[in-house]
């Protein structure tokens, strides 16, 4: 099953789950204050669309 485009890979913290209101285009780094994990953006929406698949 593929994720919908509209999924939030990108603003969905891939340790946590928690989805940041705000992620402009160019934030390169991703930032999570609840875990206080940062992390390069792609890596972090890689990590979440991997997650995707492998929950169906």
């Amino acid at each position: 099953m593929e994720a919908d485009r509209c999924y939030p890979s990108s603003p969905t913290c891939s340790d946590c789950g928690t989805v940041k209101a705000e992620l402009a285009l160019s934030e390169s780094l991703f930032r999570c204050e609840a875990r206080e994990l940062k992390t390069d953006r792609d890596l972090n929406a890689a990590i979440n669309l991997a997650h995707f698949t492998q929950a169906v």
